[in-house]
């Protein structure tokens, strides 16, 4: 099952989402706590870092966009810093930007989340609430309904800020049932879910259940009345209400339902759980695929997402690995740059030491096992880059490498010292070196500081190079000439 997932996920490649919701920016500042304030009864946080992403609607665009989806987001920011921060994200992403408004006096909506390693201290909102002018709906409907209309689904995301009004989301709606698109709908904590009438489904979770139908969540038989009450008094198709550790529950106006348990794993924070199911399923769905199959695809997605710090889309390829069963072993090691982005990201906010090193790995021997063990002890997490079987045909000559990249992949990403491993097809690992940014560059004494590529790059950033000890005498080109020579001998002493 989980293999025939991982299947069909790969398989529905390029589809077109339209999204209409709250936007704002979520922001994270990281540091350590060490000491409370002789002032007050409160901890001091020690400032490391702080960096800002795609909140609210902007996530779920976010995680569609990752999973090789094209999106359209309509929504609204402010003229102001945050808004312009959110925009050049949406570019940098190469997201279409044309359905955000400007508005020139409401602010950007501003999550501010104050973070000590891992433990979240302290939110602070900075938001204004309640519906827009007349004229922001007027300026955005044409985009937006040549969006739907071009779509394969529509997601809304409801955040209560008051951008979707009843007769907004009305609209999106009708036209969306005139052009027999599907509409999913993420709503917010509220018992004003009658404006979501005629919508395909709503995905909530427990507590947003029972605040939207008034039925008191304790047990399955109570989780299902919920679920048939808005069922009935919404129209929807179906209903899926996320259990935290519990998994996923699935209500069809047909009477069918089924329960969907989730993989027990570490919780780090459950911001972007929400965003990255309904992303999932959108996706899924547009694909042509039954909700069956999206909820468990995207229940293994949601799994995935509350391992790390704050919302950070998953790439795809985590979810095919994770379906079918390669978490657990050295394949899941192997990463693209993209996700490797995101990994250091989470790594360097809990206050982790990036180590990087590089090389071809042609023939593993005794001098690589040991540069990667010292290159291990220098940091928290080990990444290697890899030259690819074309960058080292650049630097070796036509008659290498001698094992392809997948092989040499596979052997280095089993060893227990290296966390993960990234293949690159320049004659230099400079440009890999510039996106992750490693807070120590290692390689042999056999170089020189300054012979390291790379090396001015990590000290330009506060960074340190670390030239750690080698083997004497061992080198794959040492290697091979050995074994040709004895080659030679042996089939020379053959010969009568």
């Amino acid at each position: 099952m989980p293999g025939r997932l991982a299947i069909l996920l790969e398989r529905v490649g390029f589809r077109r989402v339209a999204v209409a919701g709250d936007v704002m920016v979520d922001k994270y500042v990281w540091g350590e706590v060490s000491r409370i304030s002789p002032e007050a009864p409160v901890p001091i946080l020690n400032f490391s870092s702080e960096d800002m992403r795609l909140g609210g609607a902007g996530s779920v665009a976010n995680d569609l966009h990752s999973l090789g989806a094209e999106v359209r987001l309509c929504g609204v920011v402010g003229s102001d810093e945050e808004g312009a921060m959110f925009l050049d994200e949406m570019r940098n992403l190469s997201l279409d930007t044309s359905l955000i408004f400007h508005h020139g006096s409401r602010p950007t909506t501003l999550k501010t989340r104050i973070i000590a390693r891992t433990q979240q201290l302290l939110r602070l909102d900075r938001e204004k609430i309640g519906p827009f002018e007349d004229e922001v709906y007027a300026r955005l409907w044409p985009g937006l309904a040549d969006a739907i209309a071009s779509s394969d689904i529509v997601l809304i995301s409801d955040y209560h800020k008051g951008f979707l009004t009843p007769t907004f989301v009305r609209q999106i709606l009708d036209l969306a049932k005139a052009k027999g698109k599907r509409v999913l709908v993420d709503p917010p904590r509220s018992s004003a879910t009658a404006k979501y009438a005629g919508a395909t489904a709503l995905v909530l979770n427990r507590i947003e259940a029972q605040v939207a139908s008034g039925v008191e969540i304790v047990d399955r038989l109570t989780l299902r009345s919920a679920a048939r009450k808005l069922l009935e008094t919404l129209g929807l198709e179906f209903v899926v209400i996320t259990r935290d550790k519990d998994g996923m529950s699935l209500f069809k106006a047909t009477g069918e339902e089924a329960d969907y348990p989730t993989r027990a794993r570490e919780v780090y924070d459950v911001t972007g759980a929400g965003d990255m199911v309904i992303s999932v399923l959108g996706y899924v769905l547009a694909g042509g695929h039954s909700i069956e199959d999206a909820i468990q695809i995207a229940n293994v997605a949601a799994g995935l997402e509350v391992g790390r710090l704050g919302s950070v889309p998953i790439q795809k390829s985590e979810i095919v690995d994770e379906l079918r069963g390669r978490a657990v072993g050295y394949g899941s090691k192997i990463k693209s740059v993209e996700e490797l982005v995101h990994i250091t990201r989470q790594l360097r906010a809990m206050g982790r030491k990036i180590v990087f090193t590089n090389g071809c790995f042609d023939v593993l021997h005794d001098g690589h096992v040991q540069l990667l063990s010292s290159a291990r002890r220098q940091g928290d997490c080990l990444i290697v880059g890899m030259n690819s079987d074309a960058s080292v045909r650049m630097l070796k000559g036509p008659s290498r490498p001698l094992r392809p990249q997948e092989e040499r992949a596979k052997v280095l990403a089993a060893l227990q010292d290296v966390d993960y491993l990234t293949i690159f097809d320049e004659r230099t690992p400079v440009r890999l070196i510039d996106k992750l940014r490693p807070d120590v560059l290692v390689k042999g004494s056999d170089y020189s500081e300054d012979q390291v590529v790379g090396a001015d790059l990590v000290k330009s950033y506060g960074g340190t190079v670390v030239l750690v000890p080698i083997v004497p005498g061992v080198s794959t080109t040492r290697l091979v000439e050995d074994i040709l020579h004895r080659y030679k001998n042996d089939n020379e002493e053959k010969t009568p």
